[in-house]
């Protein structure tokens, strides 16, 4: 039990950093496209 709860908390963190990652490069890409 331990072992897929690590595994899931693993796969969550990469995917908020996954998202996080996105975002803040279609933020950056808004922020530059704007005068």
């Amino acid at each position: 039990v331990h072992d897929a709860f690590k595994e899931a908390a693993m796969q969550n963190k990469l995917h908020i950093s996954y998202v996080r990652a996105v975002l803040f490069d279609w933020l950056g890409i808004e922020r530059n496209r704007s005068p």
